[in-house]
């Protein structure tokens, strides 16, 4: 179907940039996604920043999440507000076909926007990263710098100083490693024809698929890294706790508190992840009644919150928590990437979908094992 050259949405949203497939590239050199740029124009044009300036994907679904919980409503994104000023409707009962995104010269390049938003609404949708990682990275290379202080409690502690005294010196020396970020991603065949005939809540549907195998390669990805470090000195898990010998995989009530609080002050080890079967011993022992502080309560507050991963990444027996304030940082290109070109000029019936990201160990002294093998 050839391109009405009739815009739908300039005039109409005086903010509203001009948007070429050249620019996702330019973009994505940047660290940046459309979204991210629409939100940015925006803000520079109203001279006003948007609830959502300068935030990534995943900081923009968090932001929205909170503000519904807080006052039951969250503003649209500029990107949101782009295609209800164009008309199309891609949630609900009637959502439009794809087709509509390629009526207009000015909403065709909303449609790779559009694809890589519910990428990411799937890759978030029972993702473990949001929950361990302490921060979010975004880089325009594919390499990461990281540094990290090499000193112990000694080196942090204040001193008791005599007056007219100098005050102690310490001496912090700066680590330098390099992270190499890897890409992860599929190659989606589309015919043109099923595509543009599509129901854009249906392709949607079939987009956040995509993205939960994204997050469960990324998820296992990190756990590994938590696991066995990211290769730099100090980053593997420098606290371990052991059960008592009372068998494999099973606890007693002063194992559960004795993993609860054993990460080194001031850490606080506030999440964990370990397998299914020793997941149900957990939540077995914390809900036989004995172990309840108050009549009526599901667990005591000292336990931390728990994570199932069962896959072959988390050895069964063995359990990883972290201080999730401090433990692992994530380090992105930005979210999911598509070949936008090949969206909208309809050139191919194939797109590739990606990401790249790595992770790195931020503090090795906030990860903790519980060891349950004995």
């Amino acid at each position: 179907m050839p391109s009405i050259k009739t815009n739908v949405i300039h005039g109409k949203l005086d903010w509203f940039p001009e948007v070429d497939v050249e620019q996702y590239g330019e973009l994505y050199k940047q660290g940046k996604s459309m979204s991210m740029e629409f939100e940015e124009v925006k803000s520079q044009k109203s001279g006003e920043r948007t609830p959502y300036c300068g935030m990534t994907k995943a900081e923009v679904l968090k932001t929205k999440a909170e503000l519904r919980r807080k006052d039951g409503y969250a503003p649209p994104t500029a990107f949101e507000e782009a295609l209800s000023t164009a008309g199309i409707k891609v949630t609900g009962s009637f959502a439009d076909p794809i087709s509509k995104f390629y009526e207009f010269s000015d909403t065709r390049p909303l449609f790779p926007e559009f694809v890589a938003d519910r990428v990411y609404a799937g890759l978030l949708k029972n993702s473990l990263v949001p929950e361990f990682v302490m921060a979010e990275t975004v880089i325009d290379s594919t390499t990461f710098q990281k540094i990290y202080l090499q000193d112990d409690e000694d080196d942090r502690q204040l001193k008791n100083v005599a007056k007219r005294s100098e005050l102690p010196e310490t001496v912090i020396e700066v680590g330098s490693q390099v992270v190499r970020l890897d890409m992860y991603g599929r190659y989606v065949k589309m015919s043109k024809i099923d595509m543009k005939q599509q129901r854009a809540n249906v392709f949607g549907k079939f987009m956040e698929r995509v993205g939960q195998q994204i997050q469960i390669d990324q998820t296992d990805l990190m756990f590994y890294r938590l696991i066995n470090g990211d290769g730099n000195s100090g980053s593997t898990p420098q606290t371990t706790v052991t059960a008592a010998a009372t068998g494999a995989g099973e606890l007693s009530l002063n194992d559960a508190i004795n993993w609860a609080l054993g990460a080194p002050t001031p850490y606080v080890t506030d999440k964990f992840v370990m397998r299914k079967a020793n997941l149900v011993k957990w939540y077995g022992r914390l809900y036989d009644a004995s172990t309840t502080s108050v009549p009526g309560k599901d667990d005591m507050v000292v336990f931390p919150k728990a994570y199932e991963w069962d896959k072959s990444t988390i050895t069964t027996n063995y359990a990883w928590g972290v201080d999730s304030n401090y433990a692992v940082e994530m380090i992105t290109n930005g979210g999911p990437q598509v070949d936008a070109e090949n969206l909208v000029r309809e050139v191919s019936e194939g797109t590739a979908i990606w990401m790249m990201y790595e992770f790195a160990i931020a503090d090795g002294y906030a990860v903790t094992m519980f060891d349950l093998s004995s």
